[in-house]
């Protein structure tokens, strides 16, 4: 037979682990009922196991019973750069929606091609009431040429139209349409064109990828990096003194401040798309379903759709092309100005981003010349990943290279290359300050003054080679320690200071306070008020997390006692706990715990957090007998950073190869592992028990889908008796799922993504 396609695996260099998913397409092929074979060819390395763990095989529905389908269900539709939730529409069609039309109203959406082509696009908006004729209130004929490329908004003018209850239809007709035509309608809404009667303020996030807080004069930086900030909140806002991230990357800590949850707590702490997003209610979600208008303008990478930040979003800008270095923030500054030239009757929630401070830094002039006393065109790349090893626990970590612009080979910095981290990353920020300072500015002058709450923080900051750390993805204060300025109106702020601890994410909350929106008593976010009121001065508990390095979770109190605990069962990393004590900016390292009950509370508390919130999988394996237990556990969920334990005294682990661990269980003591991420919902786990003496091995498997193991399954392996006549057993296992439960299968990044991973340093 013919070949109909081939795919190739490729191996991570650290761990040698691969999880993939191929698609082969069979349409084109008339085979009638002939086999179909998958054939796997031997790798180059011996001792090499390829585990295929699921095949499916489907029919395609033929293009009009799928497009039926999809007709009338909302969908996040991207057209360029911008994500919309819209309503699909073949050929021709319309959608319908009875509301209230107040006095001087208008009708604004978007229209646009998603899939085929056609010569233009019909768009009409009629009124219709019951027995009454319709009355067409708008009509319009947009070229194809436009609509397929990008959304093309429109506003209706409704004011012909009777006030009162109505149905208001847009109908979409193509010219000459193909036979895949399918056209979209995003985001309609109906507004008053009248003087703005909804006293709630504008809300505005404006969040700069991995700034580091020490790094601005604002806080007290010897360089003037944020000159511009700095005489903004100055006379306008309120600083934070110390804004404790809930992780160390962009992905988890953006969904925390989205949805008020601890970096811990969700399962965004791997570069999974499968994020059960449906069990969170993020704030834009709540806004907009409170008649907010809803717009983001990010810088892609993590922050793109695809991760599930853009719920609740009626426009979500996603930027691309990641290798033009300086067009990010200025485009999207135009676009944020341009929205802001258009007041509207409803209040607003802006999600500003940017990845410019974000590595690779290149000299950004004049201000690295400044800094570092001359010129350098090498770009500084920080982060780049050392390959992790069993020996270390997979313990991750990151070093900075050298390139030259437009040449992709890395060169590694001698001593005199010390400065560049510093110096680039300095001049990256400033050039930050230097492009946000007009959008600042228009924010605090009408009719956005006095009316608009602004908010201006980083989600993560960034090591610069301090003890041999480069990036992010660490635990330490340079990582965690971010800038937070709010202003908000009818506040006391103008250079104000607030020196209680805070947590990023208490955002979420604030916000919805001042949206008049009540606040979930489920979410970990609590609101800033009583601190900016002046009824509160008590810092809060700050958690953070970072999986992906293994570096695990900690633990900063108030009074500045931080503890670091490596929740990894690996053998190297197994129980360990590091503590430190953080004074201002600056954080010293402790030779062990302080002595005193405070030290055991914290200890007892980030282990008990992490073991009750914890979303994913959960082993359990009880040694009830005498004599030591050999367990080995056999499930593709093996990863090296995804495998973790939600207690310091479960037994330490040891790599086998790709899926499979071992533990030595001695009588009385524990397995506990908790799996953070699955590829598939059809899961199972194999546990094998032996013991000395004992030839038979013993095995039990598990199987179900997270919604199946919500119901724990539990076995007990009897006593038995083994040469020499010791007994052995029992031995108790339990597997569960606890928490929300991911909504779909993991895909992996589509190849526009991860062109922008790539350029941020996420891919190798």
């Amino acid at each position: 037979g013919a070949r109909l396609g081939e795919r190739a695996l490729y191996r991570s260099a650290g761990t040698g682990a691969v999880r993939d998913r191929f698609l082969f397409d069979l349409r084109a092929e008339s085979r009638g009922d002939g086999a179909v074979r998958l054939e796997i060819l031997p790798t180059s390395a011996a001792g090499e196991i390829v585990t295929v763990a699921e095949i499916c095989v489907g029919r395609v529905a033929p293009v009009g019973v799928r497009r039926q389908a999809i007709a009338g269900t909302p969908w996040k539709v991207r057209l360029g750069e911008d994500t919309r939730d819209a309503l699909v529409v073949p050929s021709s069609g319309e959608i319908s929606r009875d509301g209230e039309l107040p006095a001087g109203a208008q009708l604004d959406f978007g229209v646009g091609i998603v899939a085929g082509g056609a010569t233009a696009l019909r768009v009409s908006v009629e009124a219709r009431r019951d027995g009454e004729e319709d009355q067409t209130l708008f009509e319009r004929r947009v070229e194809s040429t436009g609509a397929a490329r990008a959304w093309v908004d429109l506003s209706a003018d409704l004011s012909r139209a009777a006030r009162g209850p109505a149905a208001l239809a847009i109908r979409i007709e193509a010219e000459s349409p193909s036979a895949d035509f399918v056209a979209a309608i995003a985001s309609p809404r109906v507004s008053s064109t009248r003087r703005r009667t909804d006293e709630r303020p504008n809300l505005v996030l404006i969040s700069i990828d991995t700034l580091r807080a020490d790094r601005l004069s604002l806080y007290g930086h010897t360089r003037q990096t944020s000159p511009n900030l700095d005489a903004w909140a100055r006379a306008h806002g309120i600083v934070f003194r110390r804004a404790i991230a809930p992780s160390s990357w962009t992905l988890p800590s953006h969904f925390s401040l989205f949805t008020g949850v601890d970096g811990f707590a969700h399962p965004a702490n791997h570069d999974s798309i499968a994020l059960d997003a449906t069990a969170y209610r993020f704030l834009a979600e709540e806004l907009v379903a409170a008649g907010y208008r809803t717009r983001a303008i990010t810088g892609g990478a993590f922050l793109s759709p695809d991760y599930g930040l853009a719920r609740g979003f009626e426009s979500y800008r996603s930027w691309a092309a990641r290798e033009r270095w300086n067009d990010e923030l200025d485009a999207h500054v135009a676009l944020a100005l341009e929205f802001l030239d258009q007041p509207a009757a409803d209040p607003f929630f802006l999600f500003f981003h940017t990845y410019e401070v974000h590595t690779p830094n290149p000299a950004r002039e004049p201000w690295f010349t400044r800094f570092h006393g001359g010129p350098d065109e090498r770009v500084v790349d920080l982060g780049r990943p050392a390959a992790p090893s069993p020996g270390k626990g997979f313990l991750g970590g990151g070093r900075y290279v050298l390139r030259r612009p437009g040449h992709p080979e890395e060169q590694q910095p001698g001593a005199e290359d010390a400065a560049l981290p510093a110096d680039a990353y300095d001049s990256a920020v400033a050039f930050v300050d230097d492009r946000l300072a007009p959008l600042l500015e228009r924010l605090v002058r009408p009719p956005y003054a006095g009316r608009t709450v602004v908010a201006v923080i980083s989600d993560h900051g960034e090591s610069l080679g301090e003890e041999g750390r480069a990036g992010h993805n660490f635990l330490t204060l340079d990582n965690l320690l971010v800038p937070m300025v709010l202003v908000a109106p009818g506040d006391r702020g103008g250079g104000r200071e607030i020196a209680a601890q805070v947590r990023l994410h208490d955002l979420y909350a604030t916000f919805l306070e001042y949206a008049g929106l009540p606040v979930s008593p489920e979410v970990d976010a609590r609101s800033l008020s009583p601190l900016i009121r002046g009824t509160d001065d008590r810092g809060r508990v700050a958690l953070s997390y970072v999986a992906t390095t293994n570096y695990g979770m900690s633990l900063l109190a108030p009074g500045g006692l931080k503890v670091e605990w490596r929740n990894s069962p690996w053998r190297a990393l197994a129980g360990v706990f590091a503590w430190s004590r953080v004074d201002g900016l600056a954080e010293r390292p402790l030779p062990g715990p302080p002595e005193g009950p405070e030290a055991a509370r914290w200890r007892e508390r980030i282990q008990g957090e992490y073991g009750k919130r914890a979303p994913g999988l959960r082993l359990e394996v009880d040694q009830h007998g005498d004599a030591e237990v050999a367990v080995e556990v056999v499930t593709e969920l093996i990863d090296p950073v995804t495998v973790k334990t939600p207690a310091a005294d479960s037994v330490p682990i040891d790599w086998l190869d790709v899926g499979r661990l071992r533990a030595d269980l001695p009588s009385g003591r524990a397995l506990r592992l908790h799996f953070e991420r699955i590829s598939r919902r059809e899961l199972a786990v194999a546990v094998a028990l032996r013991w000395p003496g004992c030839e038979e091995e013993i095995r039990r498997t598990f199987h179900g889908t997270p919604e199946q193991l919500r119901a724990p399954q539990s076995v007990r392996v009897p006593a038995g008796t083994c040469a020499g006549g010791e007994e052995a057993g029992p031995v108790e296992i339990r597997l569960y799922w606890q928490g929300p439960v991911p909504s779909s299968d993991w895909r992996p990044a589509d190849e526009d993504l991860q062109r922008s991973l790539r350029a941020l340093g996420y891919l190798n």
